[in-house]
């Protein structure tokens, strides 16, 4: 049912909060909500088992995106987006984000996941979600 106010006022916003930033990288920040849109993408690659980095070098792009952004929260995202290649090593797939962390190309941020996700088209494979299908359970 719709509220509908007998004398309607005007809404005043007086400040205007900015979500809590994660980590700064260069003028892009990594925000919560970047973070939420992160594990929905994630999800849907681990369901759909997608060979998200087929080459060197997507893999290595992807990886810096999430050492840059992330620090070393980013290195459980970058096996999800690694597992599925053929030849998919643990070890390895560690030692090079140990380098990623070490070496950080700060031209790399989060935004070059999400450019990824929208080219393979995974936005429109993303469900609606709605308060009585949480994303997370």
């Amino acid at each position: 049912a719709m509220l509908i106010r007998e004398t309607p006022e005007p809404l005043f916003v007086k400040q205007f909060y900015k979500p809590k930033t994660i980590q700064k990288n260069l003028d892009r920040e990594t925000t919560e909500k970047d973070i939420a849109r992160m594990y929905e993408y994630l999800a849907l690659i681990e369901s759909l088992q997608l060979n998200f980095c087929p080459n060197y070098e997507t893999w290595y792009r992807i990886g810096f995106a999430f050492a840059n952004s992330l620090g070393e929260d980013g290195r459980g995202p970058f096996h999800i987006c690694s597992k599925f290649y053929p030849s998919y090593d643990p070890i390895e797939t560690n030692k090079k984000y140990d380098d990623f962390l070490q070496n950080g190309n700060k031209q790399i941020s989060l935004g070059t996941f999400f450019h990824r996700c929208k080219m393979l088209d995974l936005e429109s494979r993303i469900a609606f979600r709605t308060l009585d299908n949480p994303p997370f359970t």
